[in-house]
């Protein structure tokens, strides 16, 4: 922030954990969050390192983390965002379930899924993954 508003800057992994461990503690105390969405994951030229999630995950046990980008790593720590809406993506990457088994993600579908995606999207669900969607609003009449 510089005065008052908000300013995109290159970071450090460093300096990401520091912001991100003091907005979350603002967020619990102020309204109870546990649920952090992390957007634009990346610093001068290059993603977090894992470490990131990893300090930030064991810092607040209780929060769920949830990164716009992943590597396989991410998931140790955080259950990283998917589109199904942009990409068609309808479940947690199979190497991130080889290397953590219990991985899942988030997987957003602000508007539904289309039936040929259908039994994908429940089979992930059932095997843990997250279902996001908004809520009253869909993707059309956003853009609109």
């Amino acid at each position: 922030m510089v005065h008052g508003k908000p300013l995109h800057q290159a970071t450090n992994d460093e300096q990401a954990m520091q912001v991100l461990r003091e907005k979350i503690a603002y967020a619990k105390e102020r309204w109870g969050c546990t649920l952090f969405c992390v957007d634009s994951t990346a610093t001068a030229g290059r993603p977090f390192y894992p470490d990131v999630f990893k300090a930030v995950a064991q810092a607040y046990p209780d929060v769920l983390l949830i990164p716009e980008n992943e590597s396989t790593r991410y998931f140790a720590y955080s259950a990283p965002l998917n589109s199904y809406v942009h990409h068609k993506l309808t479940s947690t990457p199979v190497g991130a379930r080889l290397v953590y088994p219990k991985a899942f993600s988030v997987l957003m579908a602000p508007d539904g899924d289309r039936s040929e995606d259908h039994a994908a999207l429940l089979s992930a669900v059932r095997h843990g993954d997250i279902s996001f969607s908004t809520a009253g609003i869909t993707t059309q009449e956003r853009r609109s």
